[in-house]
């Protein structure tokens, strides 16, 4: 019996989509497969309150899990950075919310985040784990008893891994990580998706970087490091903000078969099929850089490039209260305002914390601190 499996990227409606928000082609490729699966990046709006960290808080129009239900989306995943923006209530208001899909990776407790979820397709026990890096909301160590979502270096990860391959015939992970808008996934969550297959995972599908990156197969298994955006109503200058891939892996039974990608852009306010020779281009460029010696020398780059433009200034905030990039005008009011009412500089220390603990922009630092140490 063959059967399929849809993965689209991240999804962010802060304002309800028309009726034909799927163009018609789009609607008939979706309606092929059996499992058909977005990344919910934000809960409901109008519940909890907003938790303290660093960087932005999300939500979404109520509607619309309603309206990913009515489109035919079955499931659901919640691992994501902005999922616990506004706390357990919201978080437990927008898993309510999808009354026909099945949530994955987040929950009310440790053991709801982190519990394998399956659908039967005709039979077929497919298994579904959800992941993401240790942002704010991730239930880590510390916050066992907290809501939340499943990190994805829990030290129970890995156990929980092969307990779900021994139960499952078909095992597909999603994890949200990375570095947002860069073209390829750093080597250290290469090797942790890499070793998800060797646990036993079928098909590892990462979002998170709002742009594609590329693909491997590893061991007869894909891996895809990211998916980019699928509809996400919140603006960037970004080329590819609103141009994604969709993935659609093929079964025969348990027996994974193959892959095929999808172009997909926003335009206007309808997600329709992008086949652009630019696109295909672009495509073809990521997976090349996934290739030695061009990776390393990319990443290499990339890491100095973000430390200069980003983490150095981000430190130096956190830390002092000031960064290199703002006016003199603002710098000679801090200091005249430090030295005349004797208020110093407070730690942001959410700001710090986001930086320290969350590995993506943690490995960034370290390859740039290690290589200019040599």
């Amino acid at each position: 019996m063959q059967w399929k499996a849809l993965f689209t990227g991240d999804v962010v409606c802060r304002q309800s989509p028309p009726d034909n928000w799927l163009s018609p082609e789009f609607v008939q490729f979706m309606q092929l497969h059996a499992v058909r699966s977005c990344n919910f990046e934000a809960p409901v709006q109008g519940k909890g309150m907003p938790i303290r960290k660093a960087g932005p808080h999300l939500s979404q129009h109520p509607g619309t899990p309603a309206i990913l239900e009515s489109a035919g989306f079955n499931i659901i995943n919640l691992a994501n950075n902005h999922i616990y923006d506004y706390g357990p209530q919201a978080l437990s208001a927008t898993i309510a919310a999808f009354a026909n899909a099945t949530c994955v990776g987040a929950g009310k407790n440790f053991e709801e985040a982190y519990a394998l979820q399956t659908i039967s397709v005709q039979g077929i026990q497919v298994g579904l784990l959800s992941f993401c890096e240790a942002e704010f909301g991730a239930l880590t160590i510390s916050s066992r008893n907290d809501a939340g979502y499943a990190w994805i270096n829990h030290p129970v990860v890995s156990g929980l891994v092969m307990d779900a391959r021994k139960k499952t015939d078909v095992l597909l992970i999603q994890v949200h990580a990375g570095v947002e808008q860069t073209d390829v996934p750093l080597p250290e969550w290469r090797a942790r998706y890499r070793e998800l297959i060797e646990l036993g995972a079928d098909a590892v599908i990462g979002s998170h970087p709002h742009v594609p990156q590329g693909w491997e197969i590893y061991k007869g298994r894909p891996i895809f490091y990211s998916l980019g955006n699928f509809w996400f109503d919140s603006d960037s200058n970004h080329a590819l903000w609103n141009t994604g891939i969709v993935i659609s892996l093929s079964f025969n039974d348990a027996a994974y078969t193959g892959f095929e990608v999808m172009g997909i852009k926003k335009e206007g306010l309808q997600i329709v099929p992008c086949r652009e020779e630019w696109f295909s281009t672009h495509l073809a460029t990521i997976n090349n850089l996934l290739e030695e010696p061009l990776y390393t020398d990319t990443i290499n780059k990339l890491a100095q490039t973000l430390w200069q433009q980003y983490y150095r200034i981000y430190y130096d905030y956190a830390l002092k209260g000031i960064h290199t990039k703002v006016s003199f005008g603002q710098v000679l009011k801090t200091f005249i305002k430090r030295l005349f009412l004797k208020k110093h500089a407070e730690l942001d220390s959410a700001l710090l914390l986001h930086n320290i603990r969350i590995e993506s922009h943690r490995w960034i630092v370290e390859r740039v601190l290690e290589a200019n140490n040599h």
